[in-house]
């Protein structure tokens, strides 16, 4: 372990990507022969090679943040700046709290060239940025059946009281402060809890090609309406096939306008439809 450490500590040393780009050390999966065939690869420059050998990994052990942030990371050392962030978005997508994928997402932004397109700032879309991709749905499960339980439990001590006071009993109860607050916390994490359940069942997609036209249907004769460009996300609405047997999809830029694109210039990356 002491030397696995070490070649982590030299790549960060050797390397000319920023703290954030650093292999992701999985412990659930040092014994996995392939996996640490694509660490050694990728520590020899040989990015295409570990590409492969990462890509195997994942699809025999399952999908997993530490292996979709290694394969990320490679992807971006072969200057597919796309990919990279779609397979980042996918680790969040499975583990919200998995830090080191979002600060690599953030860095990656800041030195995109057309990091967004003219849009409207929605609340919907804030709270999501702010708060909802920042935890999952069972967080809010467990915050909402949490405050319930509490509120429950001092509010019905408080009637109690009451109603005891009442046949003299009890002295009369305090005004429940604290149950009027867990309520209220209550119905803002049941809220967020729904928000956060429609937002997971809303397919988002990473466009993974350098510019792409989004047209007016589905078809490359269709008026074009806006550029997407490489790494930017979108909101999935629907899909189809043309005559020609060819996939297009229909996407919205947040908070923006709704256009068609061939579905291999993007990847799914978060929301229904993931895997």
């Amino acid at each position: 372990m002491t030397s696995r450490w070490i070649v982590l500590l030299l790549t960060l040393i050797l390397s000319n990507f920023s703290p954030v780009y650093i292999l992701a050390d999985d412990q659930n999966h040092t014994t996995n022969q392939t996996y640490n065939e694509a660490i050694a690869l990728f520590q020899q420059g040989k990015f295409e090679e570990a590409k492969a050998k990462f890509e195997q990994s994942v699809q025999t052990q399952g999908p997993n943040p530490y292996l979709l942030y290694n394969l990320a990371l490679t992807e971006l050392k072969l200057g597919r700046v796309g990919p990279a962030l779609g397979l980042w978005r996918k680790a969040l997508d499975l583990d919200p709290g998995f830090g080191r994928a979002r600060d690599a997402i953030e860095h990656t932004n800041e030195k995109m060239k057309i990091k967004e397109l003219p849009h409207k700032i929605t609340a919907t879309e804030t709270l999501r940025k702010k708060l909802l991709s920042h935890f999952s749905l069972s967080d809010f499960l467990l915050l909402t059946a949490l405050s319930l339980a509490s509120a429950g439990w001092l509010g019905l001590s408080y009637f109690g009281r009451r109603f005891r006071a009442k046949k003299g009993e009890d002295r009369a109860p305090a005004f429940p402060g604290i149950a009027l607050l867990l309520s209220l916390s209550f119905v803002a994490f049941a809220t967020l809890t729904v928000l956060k359940a429609v937002d997971e069942n809303q397919t988002r997609a990473t466009v993974i090609a350098p510019k792409i036209e989004a047209r007016a249907g589905p078809g490359a004769e269709q008026a074009s309406l806006f550029e997407l460009f490489e790494g930017m996300e979108v909101i999935v609405r629907e899909s189809l096939k043309t005559d020609d047997e060819k996939q297009w999809v229909q996407v919205t830029y947040p908070g923006g306008m709704t256009g068609w694109i061939p579905a291999e210039t993007m990847m799914i990356s978060s929301g229904a439809g993931t895997w």
